[in-house]
């Protein structure tokens, strides 16, 4: 989590001016498609089928630059989610999330808001990689995102 994001949680009101301009510095970054990309999600939880896409990072896999770095969503269960007094009755996987609570992510702008670009940057990229990445792009697939597979990098580590 990030100052941005702790700063967020006591100043819920300025999330979406952070999401705003944080679209406007995504879309200065048009020299930089074309690169080996490294993808990170947050979600609800591990199955794509029955969890939401909470939150995304990509950077270029060669310089470690941003291109889209720690970006939060408002997933579409909140939207139903509302006790009668007000207070949301969603929780979801702490592990998967990254920390983002239903108040964090109740605040946010909808992934919807961010796909044309996460799709323009996916179609320029060589390759993608990322520590889950098989069940990352499934997650993108749901929001309707395509990956070309023959771009994904499937890495795997022994540890030990």
């Amino acid at each position: 989590m990030t100052m941005n994001d702790l700063s967020i949680r006591d100043e819920p009101e300025r999330a979406i001016v952070s999401d705003a301009s944080h679209l406007r510095s995504m879309q200065a970054d048009d020299a930089l498609c074309g690169r080996h990309l490294w993808l990170a999600a947050l979600t609800t939880s591990t199955d794509p089928e029955t969890g939401e896409l909470l939150g995304l990072t990509i950077r270029d896999a060669t310089t470690w630059q941003p291109l889209m770095v720690d970006a939060i969503f408002r997933p579409a269960c909140l939207t139903n989610s509302l006790r009668p007094d007000g207070t949301l009755r969603y929780s979801w996987d702490p592990v998967t999330s990254g920390g983002i609570t239903p108040d964090i992510a109740s605040c946010r702008l909808p992934f919807s808001v961010y796909a044309d670009r996460v799709q323009e940057l996916l179609n320029a990229a060589q390759s993608v990689i990322g520590p889950h990445i098989d069940r990352d792009i499934r997650f993108l697939e749901r929001q309707g995102i395509t990956v070309n597979s023959s771009k994904i990098i499937r890495v795997c580590c022994n540890v030990g």
